[in-house]
């Protein structure tokens, strides 16, 4: 399998100006436990440490180069819902980004964070009907979060697109190139180089 940089991915997607359909593996730090505090933490009562566990995802998503934002592809599905009150179709304003930015102005793909670190993130897109395989390891071992023994840990469910207005919301996800692990695009697989 070929092997591609992080500069190279950037590049890769700041030359595209289309949406482009991607395969992604990436390993991220679980989001979904809270650590707890002091004799309450995780740690201390079951003897997992939250920040060990790995989240491994896998799946296809739309990546957009170009001129089509997070923006355009709501209200998109809000037309295609026919969501209208009074005779007009609702309209979706998106909020700035909490912590991040466009790297480019024209390439709504690629962010960095406000405050400059050198990380850079791939902004995706989740595909109607083609939900992401998750699963979680602990020290290298399957881990289900899911157990009982974390409710007392677990975060409230994210509520996704609460403010779209859409039956089916549009998912966006930011992925660091740290956490990816292989893509695979415009017909090549390649393996991301750490």
């Amino acid at each position: 399998m070929k092997v591609i940089s992080h500069a190279n991915l950037e590049s890769v997607f700041h030359a595209n100006k289309g949406v482009a359909w991607v395969g992604i593996y990436a390993e991220t730090v679980q989001n979904i436990l809270n650590k707890g505090r002091g004799e309450l933490s995780m740690w201390n009562t079951l003897g997992i440490d939250p920040d060990r566990i790995i989240k491994h995802c896998e799946g296809v998503f739309a990546v957009s180069s170009g001129g089509v934002s997070y923006e355009d592809f709501v209200n998109n599905r809000l037309v295609k819902e026919a969501k209208e009150h009074e005779g007009k179709v609702f309209r979706f304003n998106a909020e700035k980004h909490a912590w991040g930015k466009l790297m480019y102005e024209d390439c709504n793909a690629l962010m960095c964070r406000r405050r400059d670190n050198g990380g850079r993130y791939l902004v995706v897109y989740g595909v109607a009907n083609n939900p992401p395989k998750v699963w979680y390891t602990y020290e290298g071992e399957s881990i289900d979060l899911t157990d009982s023994k974390f409710d007392s840990y677990r975060k409230p469910p994210k509520v996704e697109g609460a403010r779209q207005g859409t039956e089916e919301p549009i998912i966006i996800r930011d992925y660091a190139f740290d956490s990816l692990r292989r893509i695979k695009m415009f017909k090549e697989e390649y393996m991301v180089e750490p």
